[in-house]
């Protein structure tokens, strides 16, 4: 996505955000209703998570709830946001309008329609200012992502990933499946800087090293959310060499996703 593009999607998002915010939320049911789109729920097998129909002049979106739980309010909302996108950017809501797939259609770009659509529902649900005042009021990490996330109603992954792409800590964001390999994975602007790297530096991965991990957060006597540990950078950097200059001490967090995996944030002091 072209840097101008990207910081339109965020503007359009955010303006329509500033319009809707109540009770420290984004109001979505509130945006549907004043734009008149009907919300419809029901279940679709696995066709969709979320879709948007137009159809008689009128806009729907669906939510399938074969792949929603009633309890996951947050991936709701994202799903909803996710959506929302595709009507407020002129040039999807434009495709649907003439009768076009925007999701399964080989004449455009689909996947770049997605991105776009998921680039605008993060700035809808966590606007930039009221995140970051949220955000430099509380400790950096992993918890100040938790909290983050439940007073934005935003799914942890959403948020974390927003937190790193607004610079919010000096870290590195691994985001892992349950089989041990990498779903994806980013760093801050600063971190990036720091060690020499784009936000996407080459990582290392040990499997047994997750494993380790898992059973810290499956342990009954484990309290918390979240599990701590002292690491070095070359410990997930094969770039970086042990014990050399880059080789900096930082501090490494776990959280759980479910059965999904789990997110570990590195973090260095600035």
């Amino acid at each position: 996505m072209e840097a101008e593009r990207y910081e339109d999607l965020a503007e359009l998002a955010e303006s329509i955000a500033d319009e809707n915010f109540t009770d420290g939320k984004t109001d979505l049911e509130l945006i549907l209703r004043k734009k008149g789109i009907n919300l419809v729920t029901g279940h679709y097998e696995s066709y969709f998570t979320g879709t948007l129909y137009h159809k008689a002049k009128e806009f729907t979106v669906f939510l399938n709830m074969d792949d929603l739980e009633e309890n996951k309010i947050p991936r709701i909302r994202f799903t909803i946001a996710h959506e929302l996108g595709h009507y407020f950017i002129d040039e999807h809501r434009n495709l649907l309008r003439s009768g076009t797939s925007i999701s399964f259609n080989a004449s455009h770009n689909c996947e770049l329609n997605e991105r776009e659509a998921n680039h605008f529902a993060s700035f809808l649900l966590m606007p930039t200012k009221k995140f970051l005042a949220v955000a430099f009021s509380i400790e950096q990490g992993l918890p100040a992502i938790l909290q983050l996330a439940t007073q934005f109603e935003s799914s942890i992954e959403s948020t974390s990933i927003h937190y790193l792409k607004l610079d919010c800590c000096n870290g590195l964001l691994i985001r892992w499946k349950e089989d041990n390999s990498v779903q994806f994975h980013l760093c801050s602007a600063t971190f990036g800087h720091q060690i020499g790297s784009g936000r996407k530096p080459v990582i290392q991965l040990a499997p047994a090293y997750i494993n380790l991990l898992k059973a810290q957060l499956d342990n009954p006597d484990n309290e918390y959310h979240v599990v701590e540990n002292a690491t070095n950078l070359s410990h997930w950097l094969p770039h970086i060499g042990a014990g050399s200059s880059l080789d900096r001490p930082a501090l490494e967090q776990t959280i759980r996703l479910g059965n999904y995996g789990g997110i570990t944030l590195i973090t260095i002091h600035s």
